[in-house]
């Protein structure tokens, strides 16, 4: 479908500078789904003049995110993503590796894919769940929401941002979790946060745009109410896109044919050019599974300590060298954010997002930074949620495995994604939660609600 071809939801006025477009429509097989059968998943654009984000009603997943100076610059992708949306379910690999979709019910993992919940009637109903990774519920279990067409989308313009908001209904007992629970995801693009980060930053910046993610889950109440039924329960859906700020630009046909420099055919090792700055002097000690153990330690005198008193950010290749004797072989840990005041738990709602620009200084609400030493992007990063997940992208295959390791499909700019080639910065609740008392809860009484934001604020440094 081309630019002229393309239905056009929201167009720019006045008052907001978005246009939100659908793509094109493709037909996929779903797992979930009867053989043979197919269903129509849709690809949206919503854009502006130096921001672009793709995203699908396939398991909520942003494909792209594009950015540029300004408009006589060419685009640049930042997020790894593909061409065919066929790519983001089984039995291509890429679906297994979480390439941008929002992840639920419940994000990273529940060790042994079992917890407890207590029921109305106040005895404990223990609740076991698909295993999809060494005996563990990662991401929701094995048919979680990133490979299910969402029930709808429509388009959501308010508080100085547009964009779009996907909603799905989760039913009782969908791989194992109890409860029915209303999600909604929505992608929008703003630009209060970019403009305040670039003027607060240390070096001149030219601001490019926000990358606005809510999540809301709310309890639905049972039609008729039993004393068997659940109490509160627990939920938590995050995003998973995977970001080199280096980017990418479309290939030529002739680079296309160029086959002999294998490094021009492979993104680049995030862990090059990027560094990171953390708002988190803890983190959630971890076994060999990655499940955590209850332990909350320090990350100071250790690899894991971006939180530098400078605000510096520190070369992910120099602190991934010193985590050679982990069984991670990179990071995959779980960073307990410092949040500048209490009210960090208060504000959450349909209002933080202008809240955090209008009522205290941006600077003091960054989570992280992410920024690429070759593109000279800067990405901070905004959030409500109380953990942040920063994943190196280690499993992912090597480069010299071949084309065909792993069976990922090459990026829609025909480049191969390989080992670390993309970064995580997962916001969420902590790993394992619902089986740690002493860890912020995620469970949400029949009735009642939940929202959480993370908002990525681009700037360009000069």
């Amino acid at each position: 479908m081309s630019a002229q071809q393309r239905d056009v939801l929201l167009r720019p006025n006045d008052h907001q500078p978005v246009t939100i477009a659908v793509v094109r429509r493709e037909s996929v097989h779903l797992p979930i789904s009867p053989p043979g059968s197919v269903t129509t998943a849709t690809l949206y654009e919503i854009s502006t003049d130096t921001l672009r984000v793709h995203v699908t009603d396939l398991g909520a997943t942003v494909t792209r995110v594009e950015v540029r100076r300004s408009v006589a610059d060419a685009w640049k992708d930042i997020a790894i993503g593909f061409d065919r949306l066929s790519c983001y379910v089984p039995p291509s690999a890429a679906a297994f590796e979480y390439f941008g979709p929002t992840v639920g019910r419940y994000a990273n993992r529940i060790g042994g894919g079992i917890f407890y919940t207590a029921k109305q009637d106040g005895s404990t109903q223990r609740h076991e769940l698909a295993k999809n990774d060494n005996g563990t519920c990662s991401h929701g279990g094995v048919h979680g929401f990133h490979v299910r067409v969402w029930d709808s989308v429509r388009v959501y313009c308010e508080d100085s941002m547009a964009g779009l908001e996907f909603v799905r209904v989760s039913p009782d007992g969908e791989e194992g979790f109890p409860g029915t629970v209303e999600v909604r995801a929505t992608y929008a693009i703003g630009t209060a946060l970019s403009s305040s980060s670039a003027k607060t930053s240390t070096v001149s910046s030219t601001a490019v745009g926000d990358v606005v993610m809510r999540f809301q889950c709310k309890h639905l109440m049972p039609p008729e109410p039993q004393q068997g039924d659940p109490g509160a329960v627990p939920c938590s859906i995050v995003n998973h896109v995977y970001w080199n700020l280096d980017g990418l630009q479309p290939q030529s046909p002739q680079h296309h044919d160029v086959k002999d420099n294998e490094d021009d055919r492979c993104l680049t090792e995030v862990t090059k050019h990027h560094r990171l700055w953390l708002r988190a002097p803890l983190y959630t000690v971890a076994d060999s599974l990655l499940v955590p153990t209850g332990a909350i330690a320090p990350v100071k005198g250790t690899p894991l300590d971006f939180f530098t008193p400078d605000g510096c950010p520190v070369p992910l290749g120099k602190a991934i060298e010193e985590l050679t004797e982990t069984p991670f072989h990179g990071f995959d840990h779980n960073f307990v954010l410092q949040h500048p005041h209490p009210l960090a738990r208060e504000v959450r709602g349909h209002s933080f997002y202008p809240w955090c620009v209008t009522s205290c200084d941006a600077s003091d609400w960054t989570a992280a930074v992410l920024s690429s030493d070759t593109s000279r992007l800067r990405a901070a990063v905004f959030t409500t949620f109380p953990g942040l997940q920063l994943y190196s992208g280690n499993f992912l295959p090597s480069k010299e495995s071949g084309d065909d390791a792993g069976g990922l499909p090459n990026t829609y700019h025909d480049r191969r994604v390989v080992y670390r080639s993309g970064v995580c910065l997962e916001a969420q609740y902590f790993p394992d939660s619902p089986n740690h008392s002493h860890f912020p809860s995620t469970a949400i009484e029949a009735g009642s609600s939940r929202t959480d934001w993370q908002i990525y604020a681009f700037s360009f440094e000069s």
